[in-house]
């Protein structure tokens, strides 16, 4: 079960999702780094946010943030 929280803020915005890990089909093995990205669309404004800070498209995974897992 994917839990998620979000808030909008003056200056910015905040979420936090808890993804177990038995929702991937492949355990992920300890220590590895996956690389993952998370964009905010706001339609009013026209304008795109992301987590990873990618400059030009956040659909281009050498703009990719990472991702540990324990």
């Amino acid at each position: 079960e994917i839990r998620v929280a979000t808030a909008d803020h003056a200056d910015g915005w905040t979420a936090e999702i808890a993804i177990p890990l038995s929702a991937f089909d492949n355990m992920p093995r300890p220590s590895a780094t996956w690389g993952i990205n998370f964009t905010r669309y706001d339609a009013q404004a026209d304008e795109y946010s992301t987590w990873s800070g990618a400059e030009g498209t956040a659909y281009d995974p050498r703009a990719l943030g990472n991702i540990t897992f324990p």
